[in-house]
């Protein structure tokens, strides 16, 4: 029960890919007031990636229902004429029967690689100690570090443990940004040093880390990623950056409840 798919995968033909952030429900196309505008971010694939991306959604299938469909046509096309540029990918899945945190290892070897920029997007921050320490490490070397996450909340519990790691990122450099108060950003979207974009179902939390099905993109292609960091500063024009002294002006009851969040985060 504590197992999660939270994988967003749609395979057409066996030629056609879609994932990244949005699930299939009215907030995502922005039909609920309570969020008002939803941005998220999905990614369009072509070609071999797509083999992979069906091969995900088999082992799914299966895990659920102990069928096996066989890896033929018309599920796997010999036929996988590209209407779009080539560029390299790679599709990333993640789930907790393996013996490796694929996604934890993943968000970790590309924040280490970070040598100029770093661009996060998420709406969830709860990353362990591993994780912390890489994020904090990669900011006090050098590299510019820029968090963006949602200013109010999906679910309360992810948010409020969200806001209590911020003041330990602020410490160490690492830039902050809450999206417009009016509009809610679900997107999970990492930017490195404007060469490598990783795109797709994964927070940056423990629970993505280790315990859920996800699956992630990456994308090895500086005009994609060019395209995508536009995208990314155009969103940081719609948020406004969190100081330490908002975090450490807040009531002392709000800081009890993002304590025990954290706490209990993991589990929820």
């Amino acid at each position: 029960a504590n197992y999660r798919n939270h994988r967003k995968l749609i395979v057409i033909d066996g030629k056609i890919t879609y994932l990244g952030g949005m699930n299939i429900g009215d907030e995502y196309i922005g039909k609920d007031p309570r969020f008002g505008y939803w941005r998220d971010t999905m990614l369009r694939l072509e070609g071999e990636a797509t083999r992979s991306a069906q091969t995900i959604f088999f082992q799914d299938w299966h895990f659920m229902s102990n069928e096996k469909i066989p890896r033929s046509e018309p599920y796997f096309p010999t036929d996988l004429h590209l209407n779009m540029p080539d560029t390299v990918v790679q599709v990333v899945s993640s789930s907790p029967h393996t013996n490796w945190d694929t996604m934890a290892q993943l968000y970790f070897e590309m924040i280490a690689s970070a040598d100029t920029s770093l661009y996060i997007t998420t709406p969830y921050v709860i990353p362990d100690e591993a994780l912390m320490m890489a994020l904090r490490t990669a900011s006090l070397g050098g590299t510019k570090v820029t968090l963006l996450i949602p200013s109010k909340p999906d679910r309360w519990v992810s948010f409020w443990a969200t806001q209590s790691y911020l003041e330990e990122m602020l410490i160490s450099g690492i830039k902050v940004y809450g999206y417009d108060s009016k509009r809610f950003i679900h997107a999970k979207v990492i930017l490195v040093d404007g060469v490598l974009a990783s795109i797709g179902s994964a927070n940056l939390d423990q629970r993505s880390m280790n315990i859920n099905f996800e699956v992630n993109a990456m994308v090895y292609d500086k005009d994609i990623v060019a395209q995508l960091t536009r995208d990314y500063e155009y969103d940081l024009s719609h948020s406004h950056e969190i100081t330490l002294d908002m975090i450490r002006n807040k009531p002392i009851y709000v800081r009890v409840l993002e304590a025990s969040a954290r706490l209990f985060s993991p589990i929820l």
